[in-house]
């Protein structure tokens, strides 16, 4: 669906502002939604969002949406850890 590509920026936008991923984030319903007001609904609590980091440095988030959350977690963790794979061995050459 075209929602999902919105909902996938929306989860790593959400591990971006938590500094954790979108999944691992556990707020009462209510405190979600005054963050979801907040961010004009960029903020989406459910798996699927993560960071991209190197070491303790941030370099940014990815997300993921169209198939069930913990399904787009998988996904995104295999996308980074990949990255992080194919970045070492460049760094290697």
């Amino acid at each position: 669906m075209p929602m999902t590509s919105r909902i996938a920026v929306a989860k790593a936008r959400t591990a971006l502002l938590a500094l954790k991923p979108s999944g691992q984030i556990d707020l009462p319903g209510g405190i979600v939604d005054s963050i979801q007001h907040l961010y004009g609904g960029d903020f989406v609590p459910w798996a699927g969002g993560v960071l991209i980091t190197d070491g303790e440095v941030i370099l940014g988030a990815v997300g993921a949406s169209g198939a069930h959350a913990r399904e787009d977690e998988e996904a995104v963790q295999t996308a980074v850890q990949r990255w992080r794979e194919n970045r070492s061995a460049a760094d290697q050459t």
